[in-house]
């Protein structure tokens, strides 16, 4: 009964956070940014825009699906990646207090769109970087953590297998592994046009 009320408390508290908009917590909304940064929006989309949306989104799903399928991730892995994520998240206070330097509040209008969309980019990775702290906790603190309420019910049993759910939750740890890596050189070229844009001024 305590596992069935930990589901629902943990269900309750990551919609909460990840799926309303919030006054205090707004990350559905930074999402959305990001996506929209790169996708923009219907009447001024490219077709080079859902190209890179497609390479930054939907390849690296399948990749992950993929390599999670294959089982090769160990509990190791899931240990060094809250090391390297640690270290990770505390550089990020930096890159937003370089971004709102004083240098950079009188620029012009494509410096300032730039630093907004860097912004978001930091956010967003802070955002993604803090889930995937989480879910790898969970990994290696609770992994044979297991609700027999599904297995009074045939059909949910014999979808969300334990096999099945592993393999559900290493796509989606290796989907944001790859995700912070593709977001982190977004964010270090939208930095060199920053600068670029500052030195031509």
């Amino acid at each position: 009964m305590n596992k069935i009320i930990i589901l629902i408390i943990a269900i309750y508290i990551f919609s909460y956070c990840f799926l309303f908009k919030q006054d205090y917590i707004n990350v559905s909304q930074i999402i959305k940014k990001q996506i929209m940064s790169i996708l923009n929006k219907k009447e001024n989309r490219r077709k080079s825009d859902v190209y890179a949306f497609i390479n930054i989104y939907i390849i690296p799903l399948i990749l992950s699906i993929l390599i999670a399928i294959e089982k090769i991730l160990s509990k190791s892995f899931y240990d060094n990646i809250i090391i390297i994520l640690a270290i990770l998240v505390s550089v990020f206070p930096t890159l937003i207090n370089i971004l709102t330097s004083k240098s950079y509040k009188e620029k012009n209008e494509k410096q300032k769109k730039i630093i907004n969309y860097t912004f978001n980019n930091v956010y967003f990775l802070t955002i993604i970087s803090i889930l995937l702290i989480i879910l790898c906790f969970f990994k290696t603190s609770f992994s044979n953590l297991h609700i027999n309420i599904i297995d009074n019910i045939p059909l949910i049993s014999k979808i969300f297998t334990l096999n099945n759910c592993k393999i559900v939750f290493d796509t989606i740890v290796i989907y944001l592994i790859i995700e912070i890596i593709i977001h982190l050189l977004i964010v270090l070229k939208r930095i060199e046009q920053i600068f670029f844009i500052t030195f031509d001024d």
